[in-house]
């Protein structure tokens, strides 16, 4: 999301953009001799994509090339602004700060920081991302307290917020996100409730431990808003190690999002708007 936002924000790209994008990608790390390979497991042959079928596919080799055209100082910057490698700054003790892995020198840090490898990070501060773009690119601090009491006096609790991307640019990203649940080939059209439009994304990732990646161990999210054109709430739901072949963010995760939020918005009132 990250990836594309900014390049959305420098002007570099437009949901129509053009690619042609292969199946696989590599890059040449002449430090330790070695050959990194990034790919796409729902094609085989190179295809033209726009960023709308890179986003509503998550096309990692996509993104990637989205990334290479970004470069080093926007992605870096546009990774500083939105918060990540920082605290979030939740009112609950105990958060992780987080790290980012993205070095001018390292040839494929930034192409995997890209596609969500190469950074660590919480849920809490995926959701208040996410929740930036639904509040029309506004980041509020996120916090459990919303007022305080004393001798009988309710007080409401200040938060922080500033803006990480214009409100174009994130009206141009929920119109992304949509697309990733409504359409047929989207990843995330598990995430679908009848009767609300939903905007969301799926992740999956490998799992890293004692120092390496684990083919056969993944972690399964989705995080989104709806009504996706003026967003009510966004709901993150990560899943650690779900049980194959339901292992992806779209097959696993999206479903218990979408349970998740449909009680949410019937306790809350949120009448349908499709």
């Amino acid at each position: 999301l990250v990836t594309i936002g900014a390049a959305l924000e420098a002007g570099i790209v437009t949901p129509t953009t053009t690619f042609d994008v292969p199946p696989e990608i590599e890059f040449e790390d002449p430090e330790i001799d070695k050959t990194w390979r990034f790919t796409d497991i729902d094609h085989t042959e190179t295809e033209q994509l726009s960023v709308t079928d890179i986003v509503t596919r998550s096309s990692n080799v996509g993104t990637i090339m989205i990334e290479q055209e970004l470069g080093y100082v926007r992605h870096r910057d546009a990774l500083t602004r939105w918060g990540f490698g920082a605290v979030s700054g939740v009112d609950l003790a105990g958060e992780a700060q987080g790290s980012v892995n993205l070095e001018p020198t390292c040839v494929t840090c930034g192409p995997s920081v890209a596609i969500g490898y190469s950074i660590n990070t919480t849920l809490v501060q995926m959701a208040s991302v996410y929740g930036a773009v639904a509040n029309d690119g506004v980041l509020v601090t996120p916090h459990f307290v919303r007022s305080t009491d004393r001798a009988g006096e309710l007080n409401d609790v200040e938060v922080d917020s500033r803006e990480i991307v214009s409100p174009t640019t994130a009206s141009t990203l929920r119109a992304l996100l949509r697309n990733v649940v409504e359409a047929d080939e989207g990843t995330g059209r598990g995430a679908r409730i009848e009767g609300y439009s939903v905007g969301g994304k799926t992740g999956t990732s490998r799992v890293f431990e004692d120092g390496e990646y684990h083919d056969d161990r993944f972690m399964a999210s989705f995080i989104g808003m709806p009504p996706a054109e003026d967003p009510r709430l966004v709901v993150a739901v990560l899943l650690e190690e779900p049980k194959a072949p339901t292992y992806s963010g779209g097959t696993a995760a999206a479903p218990a999002f979408a349970d998740i939020m449909l009680k949410a918005l019937h306790q809350l009132g949120v009448e349908p708007n499709e």
